[in-house]
């Protein structure tokens, strides 16, 4: 699970990922492996939804498959 699953942490963001990415597009592949599936998911609750739902409009192919598979796996429990 994600350390953002461990003590607390902050609202779920994705711009500043998504910033750091359009200035440093190399780094996609990386950061891409650290959240494919098993590796970077955390648990989210009601009040990430808007950062996730926010997530699925992104250029990211992976953040967008990143936020839809939090916002699934919340909605499932």
């Amino acid at each position: 699970r994600s350390f953002r699953d461990h003590g607390r942490h902050r609202p779920l963001d994705y711009a500043p990922l998504a910033a750091a990415l359009r200035e440093h597009p190399q780094l996609a592949d990386g950061v891409a492996d650290e959240l494919h599936p098993g590796r970077g998911y955390c648990q989210i609750d009601a009040s990430d939804v808007p950062a996730a739902r926010a997530a699925l409009a992104s250029p990211g192919a992976f953040l967008r498959y990143h936020a839809q598979s939090v916002l699934e796996e919340l909605e499932a429990q």
